[in-house]
């Protein structure tokens, strides 16, 4: 019996190391790019004016972010305030991975992620320490049709 354990040993480990990466999810760099392309309108900023105490913006407020596959808008009360092409890019590996904006016009990134339709974007630092931006996906029908 002990000896059947011994074998099945190495066995067991290797079969929870598989499992265990095969529920690790991957992201690939044109998937977030991807991801990122669409409208987004800001909902919620933090770090400017008093600091942390968070300004909400309400639906349809025309405060957005506009992403084509290397091209953005940024729009305030349906005036394109800045625009322009920009790239992504990664910093960190695995756990530690960051994902960054570099606008044409900036030599800062602004570092983001993705998540539930949401982009938070963190403007001057790797971390929410600082101007955290929150925007929601919506639907533009002008940028729909391009």
């Amino acid at each position: 019996m002990k000896n059947r354990m011994n074998k099945l040993h190495p066995f067991i480990i290797l079969l929870a190391l598989l499992m265990t990466s095969a529920g690790c999810k991957k992201e690939n760099l044109a998937d977030i790019e991807q991801s990122l392309v669409g409208s987004w309108e800001i909902r919620e900023m933090t770090g400017a004016g008093v600091f942390g105490v968070p300004l909400y913006y309400a639906a349809g407020n025309g405060t957005m972010f506009q992403f084509t596959e290397k091209n953005y808008a940024f729009i305030r009360e349906k005036n394109i305030v800045s625009s322009g092409s920009y790239t992504v890019g990664v910093k960190g590996s695995e756990r530690d991975r960051l994902y960054m904006i570099n606008f044409d016009v900036s030599n800062t990134p602004r570092f983001f992620k993705i998540e539930d339709n949401k982009l938070t974007m963190y403007s001057g630092s790797e971390v929410p320490d600082e101007t955290t931006t929150i925007y929601e996906r919506v639907k533009d029908p002008i940028l729909e049709t391009r």
